[in-house]
């Protein structure tokens, strides 16, 4: 099995790290909006990273961002610029009802209204692009199939209820319908829902019953520390039973989670080049500029970003080795140079990008009990050092992303953890 690490590329201010940490992911995800406002730049620049580094690309559609909250309208209320001119690209009724109602959600729109909708949606996704650079590709005698994204992301619904899977069953009916790509849904669901045995299963039969190969899932704040043990636990029974149904899951947003759960049949991440990326919804505005934060170094002991004085301090205690990706490898001679990331915001994504290829590339070499074992260690050594901390996360995530797959391994599935010692085919 293929471990695919998709970036997501977030904001305008991130296209230099995009083009130098390509080599390490396996394909892109970029925003509905970024296309629409210059789509020959996007062309451009997918083309160039296709050649160099042959990288897949996916469009993230944006039309579910605009369902509650106002994350995509100025301090005065107005629509952002790239969101205008989105909105205009789709025009009526999108564009009324959003003026109208201020949000937008599928159940504003009559069943013709909402085949329109997708349709154009698969357009943008499909042609745009290709159209944009198709041209320029033809005078050097080279065909326009890798601006072709590997796959549509139609329009999805937060599953919040049984109704909302309907919802996102008859987007993913009409995008099938119409594209001549492969439909690879995104199911947005809820802690809740997820967690509950029963609308859980009712999730499983609609990824049965849609007819496709792969499905992007991302539990809502996956990431948040205060999740359980039994929702971990329940993250990874959807994995599986996905899987099982020869079905590929591809986790859009998390952590080195993700890369644990391939054991049990995930077969991708999504995340973006830096600490400052959020892995929810987000529901209100805020500045729209190139990615903002704080400075963190991601620290791959505790699967987690620290600050320096942190990072530093517990390299030193731990006697941990300096990580050995490009970056660091020319910029650490010890972890008294960690403040050498101080503010340069390219070298630390360069750093984090790099090292979750490194945890891919790991998952060949390790079983799932190697991999319980180093998070339980971590758990144990960094416990008490980064309990009591104000700026450091703490690592109790760790022990519950372990104790959740190991409960679902030996309690729902009653297998040792051991028998999962390699990928799945």
């Amino acid at each position: 099995m293929m471990f695919e690490n998709t970036l997501r590329y977030n904001s305008n201010g991130e296209t230099t790290v995009i083009k130098e940490t390509a080599e390490y992911v396996d394909s892109l995800l970029i925003p509905a909006h970024f296309v629409i406002d210059d789509p020959r730049k996007i062309a451009g620049l997918i083309d160039n990273l296709d050649r160099k580094y042959d990288l897949n690309f996916y469009v993230d559609p944006r039309l579910p961002t605009y369902r509650i909250g106002d994350n995509f309208r100025d301090e005065v209320g107005d629509l952002r610029e790239w969101d205008q001119f989105l909105v205009n690209y789709y025009g009526k009724p999108v564009s009324s009802i959003l003026l109208r109602k201020g949000n937008l959600t599928v159940s504003d729109l009559d069943s013709e209204e909402l085949r329109k909708v997708i349709h154009r949606q698969c357009d943008l996704q499909v042609d745009l692009i290709t159209d944009s650079g198709q041209s320029k590709l033809e005078r050097y005698g080279v065909g326009a199939d890798s601006l072709k994204p590997k796959a549509v992301i139609p329009w999805y619904v937060k599953i919040e209820s049984p109704d909302d899977l309907e919802s996102n069953r008859r987007i993913i009916e009409i995008a099938k319908d119409y594209c001549d790509l492969p439909i690879k849904p995104c199911l947005f669901v809820t802690n809740e829902f997820l967690s509950d045995s029963s609308t859980r299963n009712l999730l499983l039969e609609l990824v049965s019953d849609i007819g496709v190969d792969e499905v992007f899932l991302w539990p809502a704040s996956l990431e948040k520390r205060e999740r359980g043990v039994m929702h971990y636990a329940a993250v990874a029974e959807t994995i599986y039973e996905i899987s099982q149904q020869d079905i590929d899951p591809h986790l859009l947003y998390g952590s080195y989670l993700e890369h644990a759960l391939a054991y049990l049949g995930n077969t991708g991440s999504g995340f973006g080049p830096g600490y400052q990326e959020s892995r929810d919804e987000k529901l209100e505005n805020a500045d729209g500029g190139g990615g903002g934060g704080l400075n963190r170094y991601y620290y791959r002991p505790t699967k987690t970003f620290l600050n320096f004085q942190e990072t530093e301090t517990l390299g030193e205690k731990f006697g941990e080795p300096l990580c050995d990706c490009s970056i660091c490898d020319s910029l650490l001679s010890g972890w008294q140079d960690i403040y050498k990331f101080d503010g340069d915001r390219n070298a630390q994504s360069h750093h984090y990008v790099a090292s979750r290829a490194m945890q891919s590339e790991e998952l060949k070499d390790n079983g799932l009990q190697d991999v319980l074992h180093d998070l339980r260690e971590s758990h144990s050594k960094y416990r008490d050092s980064l309990g009591d901390s104000d700026t450091a996360a703490q690592p109790y995530h760790l022990n519950m992303w372990k104790a959740g797959i190991k409960h679902f391994v030996e309690r729902v599935l009653d297998e040792e953890v051991a028998s999962f010692e390699t990928l799945p085919k």
